[in-house]
């Protein structure tokens, strides 16, 4: 992406030398820059909020689940360090998160549950707060990236781009089918078992 306020030159080639921790949002992230950054001993992060909105991955209520925990297999994919997701519990744009979930309103009206993966737990008795099904599924992903992580340690990052190649293509190309997502998982595990010398 390029800004006005750095001429023609994009905020990678700009901002070299200044910052040692690249974060972009994902529909801006270039896979062979961050790389290039990550040879230099930064680090590469991304993130998540109002947007990118379909079809990349993100943590919308529109979205389906399956959006919600793809995003941790793009990171392993593209080997990024950490994911920046910027409020859990932000509420302020509704009067009642578990009747209207329009959270940003004065962004963009249409969308639901942008910094918003817990409800307060008051109104259903709850001391405390409650997990959304989104953030659910996002902790299966961030499972999905431990297992990866432990089928890389074990296995090498050849297996790891074999099963990933299954699940997920590019950033806005992966698979819609929760099913097929799970098989995989079997099989990383099955793989594990079998590297591990019990």
């Amino acid at each position: 992406f390029r800004s006005p306020e750095f001429s023609q030159e994009t905020a990678y080639e700009a901002l070299d030398g200044v910052i040692n921790i690249w974060c972009a949002v994902t529909n801006y992230f270039d896979p062979q820059k961050q790389l290039e950054k990550k040879a230099k001993g930064e680090s590469s992060w991304w993130y998540v909020c109002c947007g990118p909105g379909s079809p990349y991955a993100n943590f919308h209520i529109t979205m389906d689940a399956i959006d919600h925990r793809i995003l941790m297999w793009q990171q392993k994919k593209y080997q990024v360090d950490g994911l920046l997701y910027w409020g859990a519990n932000y509420w302020a744009g509704t009067s009642d998160p578990w009747e209207d979930m329009a959270t940003v309103k004065d962004i963009n009206p249409n969308l639901y549950g942008d910094g918003s993966l817990l409800y307060p737990g008051k109104k259903i008795g709850v001391d405390g707060p409650v997990a959304s099904l989104r953030l659910e599924m996002i902790r299966d992903g961030f499972e999905d990236y431990e297992y990866l992580s432990l089928l890389e340690k074990t296995a090498g990052r050849e297996a790891v781009e074999k099963a990933i190649g299954e699940v997920v293509n590019d950033m806005t190309q992966f698979t819609k089918d929760p099913l097929l997502l799970e098989n995989v998982r079997a099989k990383i595990a099955k793989e594990i078992m079998a590297q591990q010398p019990f």
